[in-house]
């Protein structure tokens, strides 16, 4: 009885934040998942997974505020994951494990929106990394990489970041933006520039301006310019040491350039989108790296 009394009100404390705005007039709440791979272009190394788990309870009718709740893993390695020793003038195996929130708040006068964010978790073990693409070379009948006893070493994961996004050029069916953000914390402290091309059928840019057309489509290029002051993934945490091999800070590449295409589609409740990202070498031994990525999102 004692258990069902407890219960009752936690489900209801639940549904009231899932589902918060339901009996109002809310719009744009969904689920995302996105799952990223360099197995899409051949590859096994450095960023080599990253997955995102996002859910946003919408915008409520007359509002500029949108609130999005998202959980990413992210994986490292270095280009030989079957050594088992440390791999010199590569990047370190590395794993980050954190839950965010972000806040958008759009300006529809000027197009433009502000983007804030925050994050907690960790870098290291703690991450699972070394769990998790074992896992999958153990399904995929793979070898199993044997570096993960290099890998940074724990330390916690405390990200903040800004910035703002400006639509300079607006069209039914084309846009182009640009945009600025800074990310400061324990692993990751860069600047960047960008410049966006959206290409849609009334799908904008901005979530706020979308109609709700029950069939969409839309294609975007973005082109980034990072001004890189730290990267915990190549130099261990800021807050940690003990690390059993790093990337030196002169060996960091301080610019470093990022390109991504997004085709993304939508029938009423389901989207589907696919990424492909190049970047440039992100350390002086280091080379260009690509990854594709799939990302579902249900509307509701």
């Amino acid at each position: 009885m004692l258990k069902k009394q407890i219960a009752l009100p936690v489900l209801l404390l639940l549904s009231n934040v899932l589902f918060a705005g339901t009996r109002d007039s809310v719009q744009h709440r969904y689920f995302s998942f996105t799952y990223a791979n360099d197995v899409f272009f051949g590859n096994d190394r450095y960023l080599t997974q990253q997955v995102d788990i996002a859910y946003s309870p919408g915008i409520r009718k007359n509002s500029n505020k949108q609130t999005i709740w998202q959980i990413q893993q992210q994986v490292f390695t270095p280009s030989d994951i079957f050594g088992d020793t440390i791999q010199k003038n590569d990047r370190p195996y590395a794993a980050i494990l954190s839950l965010s929130l972000t806040q958008k708040k759009y300006f529809a006068d000027k197009h433009l929106q502000l983007n804030y964010s925050a994050a907690l978790g960790a870098i290291g073990p703690y991450a699972f990394g070394k769990q998790t693409q074992s896992s999958i070379h153990k399904a995929i009948d793979s070898r199993q990489p044997l570096g993960w006893d290099f890998q940074i070493r724990s330390a916690p994961f405390i990200q903040l970041q800004a910035g703002v996004e400006k639509e300079i050029v607006k069209h039914s069916a084309i846009a182009l933006l640009i945009s600025g953000k800074l990310n400061a914390g324990t692993v990751y402290n860069h600047a960047d520039a960008d410049l966006i091309l959206h290409l849609h059928n009334n799908n904008s840019y901005f979530l706020l301006e979308r109609n709700n057309n029950p069939m969409s489509y839309s294609l975007t290029l973005n082109s980034t310019i990072r001004y890189v002051a730290y990267n915990g993934t190549l130099q261990g945490s800021a807050v940690g040491s003990n690390n059993p091999y790093t990337i030196a800070a002169s060996d960091i590449s301080t610019i470093v350039l990022q390109q991504t295409v997004r085709i993304a589609g939508s029938y009423k409740r389901i989207g589907i989108s696919l990424y492909a990202t190049s970047l440039t070498k992100e350390f002086k031994t280091g080379t260009t790296h690509k990854w594709g990525a799939l990302e579902f999102t249900y509307h509701f």
